[in-house]
């Protein structure tokens, strides 16, 4: 009785394999296939060009040109996302971009095709969306131009939002600094252009964060000429706070120091040098109360509130006391900002 029950669990285990077989080639069968690049295009293969390699040997493959690999590594996350194979998806995503932020003046082929399948509305959000995250983890001048030309177009809200938060991201982190050059004029150019205030926004933060000085110095432009009901003065304004180059320091010490300075100028600049926590902006921010005129007592509290880096606060701790002032009262403002809670 035994051996026939086991006979006959062994038959229906069979059967539903091939069934399970069937419907899987039927529904492979039936999805539209994922575009693939065609590694010639950069000349990066010819007719001998070797097969895919499969995730480990994607890990191990050290020796090889990012710019030779990019495009078939590329090709196999999209495969692995069309089988609906989530580990490897992931796997071969993580390596795709330590590859394109490798070589961030290469990889063409793969921005070209990244960029129609973003633009092409019959592709579905779950392979866009963390095709998005792939470009801005790369963190290249190539990957914003492909969010920043796509922005012109006509997209999903969906779509729009993530590619408007990868572009803010720009600067983070996980950014080579020497991409900064590059990438600087771009989002300065889209600033200047565009009049959507969610973009407004992104850029203005991007701008803050890269940290170029005609780009902040533009912001500051916008927040002393903009009225304050203006997209683009609520977007600059709220941005400066993200300010830390510490090559700026100079010039905003220089402007907050300028003798046509007004004060609307003098209080935007003060915030910056404020907010950046580091040291030396403390330093040229108190050497400019120094030498202060009363009238700016007021200023120089609000901004002194705004130092909170142990570093700053101990620097200052260590000055003020035997500090000269030109006015009493900002010597004032000073030591009470200081005493804050």
């Amino acid at each position: 009785m035994r051996k026939i029950l086991l006979l006959v669990a062994v038959f229906l285990l069979a059967v539903v394999a091939v069934f399970w077989g069937i419907n899987r080639v039927r529904s492979d069968a039936g999805k539209p296939a994922l575009p693939q690049i065609d590694r010639r295009a950069d000349g990066n293969a010819g007719s001998n060009a070797r097969q895919s390699p499969n995730v480990e040997d994607l890990w191990g493959a050290q020796d090889r040109s990012p710019a030779e690999d990019s495009a078939a590594v590329f090709n196999d996350w999209l495969s692995a996302v069309a089988k609906g194979d989530g580990l490897k998806a992931e796997q071969i995503r993580a390596r795709l971009m330590v590859l394109l932020r490798g070589n961030p003046k290469g990889n063409q082929a793969v921005y070209r095709r990244a960029a129609q399948i973003l633009a092409d509305r019959s592709v579905e959000s779950d392979l866009k969306f963390p095709l998005v995250e792939i470009l801005d983890r790369a963190a290249t001048p190539s990957a914003l131009r492909v969010f920043l030309d796509l922005l012109n177009q006509d997209l999903s809200p969906d779509l729009r939002r993530r590619l408007i938060a990868a572009v803010s991201d720009t600067g983070e982190y996980y950014w080579d600094k020497s991409s900064f050059a590059e990438v600087a004029p771009m989002l300065l150019q889209s600033w200047r252009e565009t009049r959507d205030p969610q973009l407004l926004q992104a850029l203005a933060v991007a701008i803050a964060k890269v940290g170029d000085v005609n780009g902040v110095n533009q912001l500051v432009d916008t927040v002393l000429g903009q009225e304050t009901q203006s997209p683009s003065y609520s977007a600059a304004q709220s941005a400066l706070k993200f300010v830390n180059n510490p090559g700026l320091i100079p010039f905003i010490g220089k402007r907050l120091s300028r003798v046509d300075a007004g004060t609307a100028e003098m209080a935007v600049c003060a915030d910056i040098l404020a907010s950046m926590c580091q040291v030396e902006a403390t330093r040229v921010l108190f050497e400019w109360a120094q030498n202060a005129d009363g009238q700016y007592a007021a200023l120089v509290r609000e901004a002194f509130a705004r130092i909170s880096d142990p570093a700053s606060v101990d620097y200052l701790a260590s000055f003020v006391n035997a500090a000269r002032f030109k006015s009493a009262f900002v010597r004032t403002a000073v030591l009470t900002a200081l005493k804050k809670p």
